[in-house]
């Protein structure tokens, strides 16, 4: 969950992290697929970094969210100082624009073209298409440490201190989803079918899920994965045709990414070598998931035939969204919780 600190200190380590980037140092291997990973058809690129980090509770760039226009938002540590990427693989630290502040500790959700962001405790927002902050939305809900957006209902999901709940974006009206975990939720996503909502519950290290079908069973439990013990958190669930569909992709807290099986109980480890996982977004342009490390923003891509958070079945992969950016920008002659 997200800590305060000193702004000053986070600023002054923020420049530094920033500073070892271009430098190209860093302070750990990157996150890395293993053989089962690898096996199952999953691919794992770096988006931006590595950079280099000072303890397990730093983190330089918070979450990364994608605006309007198709590029990456990254706030920084508690201060929010903002920058905008490319969307693209293999940036430095100092690749990025600064653009504003939003303020500390933002959790990112894209619903249709539109991002919203959420501050630790309290204060949700949406962003303007050139990533500045835009209205507050009002709303009762505090203490967010996960947020993702529903694309079938249009509804923002967040864990929050009263529990799991559905934020209407446009009016800030609440629906509560279950109550049962308090203030003990982190990481939180929706499978693409809008049917079923996970939530990891960071005190007893399960994740849970929670019907959204209308009617009286909404917000009944109908999924626990038995205890994990690798610390889950930012989550994203598969879409799509390929074997894996509807099986969670999992951000874990001890440097590992797992993937659980609602059917079952446990999770299978594909990934390990990172430093801390924490918050997860979805990049709507290609159905791959941002992956928040303290060295560096990752990207995981599913399996040929599925995609991560959307229904879709067949997206480029984002090396190949890569080289098809390069070659239009050629063409154009255009160039073109987290704290120290």
């Amino acid at each position: 969950m997200p800590i305060n600190k000193n702004k000053a200190a986070i600023a002054a380590c923020l420049m530094i992290g920033l500073a070892h980037a271009a430098m190209g140092q860093a302070a750990a291997a990157p996150l890395t697929l293993n053989g089962t990973g690898s096996g199952m058809g999953f691919t794992l690129s770096t988006v931006i970094g590595p950079y280099s980090y000072s303890s397990s509770s730093s983190y330089i760039f918070v979450s990364v969210g994608v605006n309007a226009v198709g590029q990456l938002i990254a706030p920084t540590g508690p201060t929010g100082a903002t920058y905008v990427f490319n969307d693209v693989d293999n940036q430095s630290a100092s690749a990025g624009t600064l653009v504003g502040t939003v303020g500390p500790g933002f959790a990112m959700a894209e619903i249709g073209g539109s991002l919203y962001g959420s501050q630790s405790f309290g204060n949700f927002y949406n962003f303007n298409s050139n990533g500045t902050i835009g209205a507050q939305i009002t709303t009762s809900v505090s203490s967010v440490y996960g947020l993702w957006g529903d694309q079938t209902s249009g509804k923002l999901l967040a864990s929050s201190s009263s529990g799991l709940v559905e934020i209407d974006p446009g009016t800030g009206a609440v629906t509560m989803i279950n109550t049962v975990f308090g203030d003990q939720i982190d990481g939180v996503t929706v499978s693409p079918d809008g049917m079923v909502a996970y939530a990891a519950d960071t005190t007893q290290d399960r994740v849970f899920g929670f019907s959204l079908v209308t009617g009286s069973g909404f917000g009944s439990q109908i999924f626990d994965s038995g205890y994990l013990g690798h610390g889950s958190d930012g989550m994203g669930v598969l879409g799509g045709t390929c074997k894996f569909a509807g099986q969670i992709v999992v951000n874990n807290n001890d440097g590992t990414v797992g993937l659980i099986n609602p059917s079952s109980t446990g999770e299978t480890i594909i990934a390990s070598g990172g430093t801390r996982g924490d918050y997860a977004s979805l990049d709507p342009a290609n159905g791959t998931l941002f992956l928040s490390q303290n060295d560096q923003i990752a990207r995981i891509a599913a399996p040929t035939g599925c995609s991560i958070g959307t229904s879709g079945t067949s997206v480029p992969e984002p090396a190949s969204l890569a080289l098809l950016v390069t070659a239009l920008l050629g063409a154009a002659g255009v160039r073109r919780r987290r704290i120290c």
